[in-house]
């Protein structure tokens, strides 16, 4: 993964997802951890999407999901975990084939494929 090819917001959502597996005792980063960055991001797109979709309530969802990933005592860094690593492998992908400089969107189209 090359975060030099990703918008200022996404390296910032993977920096503040990092913290919170971090903070959370988690020896890797996941989805959820990403999903909580994203959403906690003020001007970001994941707030906006779901109130476009009709989904309510899901910041509890989102909190719990983050609160049910297994801990470890004395967890170091977190690396990426192997299926948020993939996403982002092909979100570089689509990125390129689009022709884009920068993978954001591509993110979530490629979580959902």
């Amino acid at each position: 993964m090359n975060i030099s090819k990703m918008t200022r917001m996404a390296q910032e959502a993977l920096q503040a997802a990092a913290e919170t597996a971090r903070a959370a005792g988690s020896p890797e980063i996941r989805d959820e951890h990403l999903l909580a960055a994203l959403w906690d991001q003020a001007d970001g797109p994941v707030r906006p999407i779901f109130d476009r979709l009709g989904i309510k309530g899901a910041e509890p969802e989102i909190r719990g999901a983050v609160e049910r990933i297994p801990k470890v005592s004395g967890a170091d860094d977190p690396a990426l975990s192997r299926g948020l690593a993939k996403v982002f492998r092909k979100a570089e992908k689509i990125a390129s084939e689009m022709k884009d400089a920068y993978a954001l969107a591509e993110v979530v189209i490629a979580r959902a494929g």
